[in-house]
Order: structure tokens, then sequence, then C-alpha cells
């Protein structure tokens, strides 16, 4: 299930403080899991309808570390291409003044 409460979020570095701050609260991560974190905000006890498998999870999290690694490599690939223009640009530039001045 991805509906977490800031409990479970209280012990990582990155969430501490702001789990630390918000005295009670539910992380919801899916869209459709909207109403169930309702439902849980109103009784703690309530049967959640919108839980995930383990392999559910981890097809989630796969996925969104694929996503993230092939947009990375994007834009590092971008950035690559560009500062190598820029390089032969600078350098035609360079051999050009070097050739006018002789």
């Amino acid at each position: 299930m991805l509906v977490s409460s800031t409990d479970s979020y209280a012990n990582i570095p990155r969430y501490g403080h702001a789990a630390k701050a918000i005295k009670q609260g539910i992380w919801v991560h899916l869209n459709n899991q909207y109403a169930d974190a309702l439902l849980l905000l109103q009784n703690p006890n309530a049967k959640v309808g919108s839980g995930l498998t383990e392999e559910q999870m981890q097809l989630i999290e796969a996925d969104a570390k694929f996503t993230l690694y092939r947009a990375s490599s994007s834009f590092f690939s971008k950035v690559a291409t560009v500062i190598l223009l820029l390089s032969i640009i600078a350098f035609l530039s360079y051999v050009a003044i070097n050739i006018y001045k002789t």
C-alpha cells in the first residue's frame, strides 16, 4: 500500500524535519488513493481498498528509476552536445582569427 503515515518518513533524513513538524498526516502517492486517505483520517482502523502488492510497488519504483535515468541521460547528452558545439565554434574562431592576422 502506498498510503503511508508520517511516522514512516520520520527516519528518512530528507523528510525528517517535515515529518516531525506534522503532528498527523497521510502521504498519498497515487491519485486513486485519495478517498482511502480521507477514510483513514476519519477512522484509523478503516480497511483500505486501494492497496498495492509488493510486486506492484516494486514495478512502480523500477519504472520511476528508469524514467529518471532516461530523463537525466537525455539532459546530459544535450549538455555534452552543446559543450562540444561551443568548443568547435571557439576552436574554429581561434583558427580563423590566427589565419586573418597572418
